[in-house]
């Protein structure tokens, strides 16, 4: 991740590693390749994130995931439970 995109802070990188991870445990019609992930955290980085928050995930979870159908099956609820675990509360 830090070869391809520099400029994303090391914790937002650990953080969409982990939550893209995460997602692939779940059931997806299409689960995020590499080419996505890499747009996530781009488009992240454009918004001046430095760490994954519920607002920024559902804001950009399109650019991660390309059918609606996963979009909606990663609620609020799922959104917040997947970030508990990737990125704690400091």
């Amino acid at each position: 991740m830090v070869a391809k995109v520099p400029e994303a802070p090391a914790r937002l990188s650990r953080e969409v590693v982990a939550f893209v991870q995460e997602l692939h445990e779940a059931d997806l019609y299409k689960r995020p390749g590499v080419a996505e992930t890499l747009d996530w955290v781009q488009a992240l980085v454009a918004l001046d994130a430095t760490t994954l928050t519920a607002e920024n995930v559902r804001s950009t979870l399109g650019v991660l995931l390309k059918y609606q159908e996963d979009v909606e099956l990663v609620d609020d609820a799922a959104v917040a439970r997947t970030l508990e675990r990737v990125a704690p509360s400091s």
